[in-house]
Formats: structure tokens, sequence, C-alpha cells
């Protein structure tokens, strides 16, 4: 009984603590200052490659391919997005097709692996690769140096624990990394609907790897190839994986404006849905509370979700898991954090200090 109450006790706390951070702004990391024991990292800049006005067009659909992800892994673009999407749209309530344009948005880190900070990133070469190979009409490529104990600190300073509470546990402090990366190439997909005065017809949010390697659209069934965009119109936002399960595909989502620049607070949100979940990160399970709240979807076992789900919209195939995260002890924590002498495999290796993140 005792525990139960603790237990109870305990939900209640983060409850609040979720619910107050949920009306404050986001507390991002340093992220512009590299680890000091880094001899080699890159200063971050930003690049542009093609037309800048493009998006004032509307004899053509626009769509917004938002890039994200800390490390590319060498991965880079291999064909044009009109060879991976449908390159024209039949809007049925114009009585026209249109022809599609997709403009590139990237935010990633200065280096290729997370263990080698000196394997660097090429800004330049990339949204020139963007826009060249990739057919982008436009192209914005974001760089910056990596620290992932500024990571670490911000997750702590949330209240969120080093591990999950899944079986397979995650490390939350690593998904509010990649999610953070999300937000900072939505809101250059903002910056140039500011710039031009026009907004997308649809924003697509992915990874490198996962367009130009393993995504392929599926042909609606008895539509033309052409009336694939106007049913994700429809639906508003792409992505639902089941019916029974809390899951979204966190790797190829795309939807409406509005409802994916949403998507710019889900780092804000993360401890509230964290708490929801049963103290639980994965991505999936976290972008599918957030979009069930954008898009008022009834969720859980009895709730009904009666839109086609991601998988008669587009099919991931090839991709493999990246088994590391589940490794237990994979990353060290300091022990400066409180939870580092529970967690460490070496306790007496203490890390060197690092700054508390700052707004």
């Amino acid at each position: 009984g005792e525990m139960k109450t603790a237990i109870g006790a305990r939900r209640l706390l983060l409850g609040l603590v979720a619910a107050a951070l949920a009306h404050e702004p986001a507390v991002y990391p340093p992220l512009d200052a590299a680890p000091a024991n880094v001899s080699c990292p890159a200063a971050g800049c930003s690049y542009a490659a093609g037309s800048l006005a493009g998006l004032r067009d509307r004899a053509v659909k626009s769509v917004a391919v938002a890039f994200h992800g800390q490390f590319l892994m060498g991965r880079a673009p291999t064909k044009r997005a009109d060879a991976i999407l449908p390159a024209t749209w039949l809007d049925a309530s114009a009585s026209r097709t249109f022809d599609v344009a997709y403009d590139a948005f990237i935010t990633t880190s200065t280096q290729q692996r997370e263990q080698t900070p000196c394997s660097l990133t090429d800004g330049v070469k990339l949204c020139d690769a963007l826009h060249a190979t990739g057919g982008f009409r436009y192209a914005a490529c974001e760089t910056r140096p990596y620290n992932g104990s500024s990571y670490i600190y911000w997750a702590h300073a949330m209240g969120l624990p080093w591990r999950d509470s899944a079986r397979w546990s995650l490390y939350p402090h690593r998904v509010l990394s990649d999610f953070s990366t999300i937000e900072r190439a939505l809101q250059l997909v903002k910056a140039h609907e500011e710039r031009s005065g026009c907004t997308y017809d649809l924003i697509a949010v992915t990874r490198i790897d996962v367009f130009f390697y393993f995504l392929a659209t599926i042909p609606p069934k008895g539509q033309p190839l052409g009336a694939w965009f106007e049913n994700v119109r429809k639906a508003r936002v792409v992505g639902r994986r089941s019916a029974h399960k809390p899951m979204w595909e966190d790797r190829f989502i795309i939807g409406e404006s509005a409802a994916m620049m949403s998507m710019r607070t889900i780092c804000i949100n993360f401890l509230k849905n964290f708490v929801r979940l049963g103290n639980l990160s994965y991505p999936e399970a976290q972008v599918y509370l957030h979009f069930a709240d954008v898009l008022s979807l009834k969720h859980g076992r009895r709730g009904k979700d009666n839109r086609p789900p991601f998988e008669s919209y587009a099919t991931i195939s090839g991709f493999r898991q990246n088994k590391n995260k589940f490794k237990r002890w994979f990353i060290e924590p300091p022990l400066d954090i409180g939870v580092g002498a529970k967690w460490r495999r070496e306790p007496a290796a203490i890390a060197a200090p690092v700054p508390q993140p700052t707004s």
C-alpha cells in the first residue's frame, strides 16, 4: 500500500511539473558550443541553394520536406524528390492537375557520426546536392556543433530520468536531441514562408536516409497516382501505424501545413507526454500523442480512427533499426546529475563538468 502511494505521489508530481512546463517556452541547451575536449569541430553555418521566389508561384503546388537528425552517417541525395513522391497533384476542387515543386530544409550537426566529431558535414555540398541531385526547387541547410552533454543536462533539468521504463529502454535525452532538429528544421520552413508571404500546401518531416534510400509511395487504390496528395490532404496528417496501439510513423510524416508546424512544440510537450505514456520516450508514441491532441483524435484501445493507416500511403522497406541504442551501457551518464552513480558502469570515472543549459 505504501509503495502504491509513493508511486501515485511521484506520478502526480511529474504530472504537475509537466503541466507547468506545457505553458513555458522551451529552454534549449547551448547548441552552438562544441565540447571542450574536441579539437576539430566545425563552425555551424547556414547555406541555401536554388530559387527563393518559387513559393509565390501559385501555378504549381508546393511541398516542403523538412529533414531532421543529428548525424547524416554519410547519406546524401541519390535521386529526385519527384521520383520518390508524386510529381503531379490532381486537385478535385480545382478540376485540374498541378505540377508539384519540392523545397528542402535540413538542420543537422557539423559531424557525420556521433563518435567521430572530425568527420565533418559539408553544408554547401549538401545544399547543392539537394538542389541538383534531389531536384529541390530551393534548399536551406543549417549545421551546428553537436554537444551530447548539453542534451543530457537539458533532459535532467526537465525532470526526465536517465532511461525510460520500456523493456528495451531508451535515453530520453537522445530522443530530445532528435526532436530538437525537427523543431529547427520546421523553423527554417516557417522563416521561408514568412519571407515569401505564402504557405506550403503540404509539409513532410523525414530523414535523409529514409527519404532517399527506403521510402516509396503507394498509388491510391482505384485512383491515379496524382490523387495521392489529395488523399493526404483529406487525412490532414499521414502517419498512424495501428488503430489499436498509440504508434505513429516517425520516420516519414506528411500533412497539412498548420498541423505539421505544430511539431515545433514537440520538445515543450515532451515531459507531459512522457508521463502520459507511463514514462516512455519512444518517438513513435510521443509523435502519436502529439497528433492525437492536435487532430483531436480518440486514442487508446477503445478509441477509433477510421482514416487509412500509414501503410495505405507509403512504405519504408529495407530499413534496419540501430540496436546500439538498446544497450544499457552505450552512454555513461555524468555523476553530477544525481542518477549517475546508479547508472554508470565505472562510477569512479567522473566526467568533466558541463555547464547547465541556459535560456
